[in-house]
C-alpha cells in the first residue's frame, strides 16, 4: 500500500504549499497597504488629504533586487507599483488564481506520470484501468488552463464531479474549488485502499 500513501502524501504537500501561500499572500497584502501608506505619508505629509495619499501612493514602487543599490552588481529582478502589488495579493487576486489553477495542474500532472502507473502495478491491474471521476475532471481541467490560456474547453461539459465552468469561461480555483478538489481525491484514495485491502 505504500504507492498509496506516495500518491496521498504528494496530495498532502501539494496542498499544504498553496495553504502556506494563501497565508502568506494574506501577510503580503497586508504589508503592501501598510508599506504604501507610510510612502504617501513621507511624500505628501501628515495633513495630505486621503485622494492626495492615494494618488502618491499609487505612484510608489515596488521590487524585488539582488545586491544593494549602487553596488556594481545591483540588479533589478521585478519591478511593479504598490498598486499592482495590493492587487495581486489581494483575496481572488492574481496570486490565488495561479496558485490554485498550478495546484490542479501539477496534482494531475504527480499522478498520470509517476503515481498512477504505481498504484495500477500494486493492485495489478494496467495504468489505463485505474480511472476515478476526479482525476478524469482535473485532466480537462489542467488542457483547459495549460492549453487554452486558463479558458475552459468544450471538453469541460464532460466533468463528472467538477461541474463549475461552461466552455470559454476563465478557471478561477478560489480556496472553496481548491478544498473541494482535494476532499473528493481523498475520497479516491479510501477506494483505492479499500480495493488493496480485498
Amino acid at each position: 500500500m505504500k504507492q498509496i500513501f506516495e500518491f496521498e502524501h504528494t496530495v498532502d504537500g501539494l496542498y499544504g504549499v498553496y495553504l502556506d501561500s494563501l497565508a502568506g499572500f494574506r501577510h503580503l497584502h497586508a504589508e503592501g497597504e501598510r508599506k504604501k501608506a507610510n510612502l504617501a505619508k513621507l511624500l505628501c505629509g501628515d495633513s495630505a488629504s486621503d485622494t492626495e495619499l492615494a494618488g502618491a501612493g499609487a505612484e510608489c514602487v515596488y521590487s524585488y533586487a539582488k545586491g544593494e543599490p549602487g553596488e556594481p552588481d545591483f540588479v533589478e529582478i521585478h519591478t511593479c507599483t504598490y498598486d499592482e502589488y495590493i492587487s495581486r495579493t489581494a483575496e481572488r487576486g492574481m496570486n490565488q488564481w495561479f496558485a490554485g489553477n498550478m495546484l490542479a495542474v501539477n496534482i494531475y500532472a504527480f499522478w498520470e506520470n509517476f503515481h498512477r502507473q504505481r498504484i495500477a502495478s500494486l493492485l495489478g491491474k494496467e495504468k489505463s484501468d485505474i480511472r476515478a471521476p476526479i482525476m478524469g475532471d482535473l485532466r480537462r481541467y489542467r488542457q483547459s488552463i495549460l492549453h487554452h490560456n486558463g479558458k475552459a474547453l468544450k471538453g469541460i461539459r464532460k466533468c463528472e464531479v467538477l461541474k463549475w465552468y461552461s466552455e470559454g469561461d476563465a478557471i478561477f480555483l478560489d480556496n472553496e474549488k481548491v478544498h473541494e478538489i482535494i476532499l473528493q481525491i481523498k475520497k479516491f484514495i479510501q477506494e483505492l485502499k479499500t480495493e488493496w485491502r480485498k
